[in-house]
């Protein structure tokens, strides 16, 4: 079935039950709270690394550098 398929079909259900096809979707895109406090518990030891020192940022443009050499050299 085709996106437009989906919506045509949709379109045809009572508001209600549209509705609830909205609300199951959206939600399936929402990140789930456990999700968010894991990352948030993680950008913040690494916000921690930064600010003791331990870690020094380095640019994005940079970083992307190394990556992909790092990439080469495991080809």
């Amino acid at each position: 079935m085709t996106i437009e398929q989906i919506v045509s079909e949709t379109l045809q259900l009572p508001p209600d039950q549209r509705e609830r096809l909205a609300e199951t979707l959206l939600q399936s895109l929402e990140p789930d709270a456990e999700w968010e406090r894991v990352w948030a518990a993680e950008a913040r030891r690494r916000l921690d690394e930064i600010d003791s020192g331990q870690v020094v940022p380095i640019p994005a443009v940079e970083a992307m550098k190394q990556a992909r050499a790092a990439l080469q050299r495991r080809s």
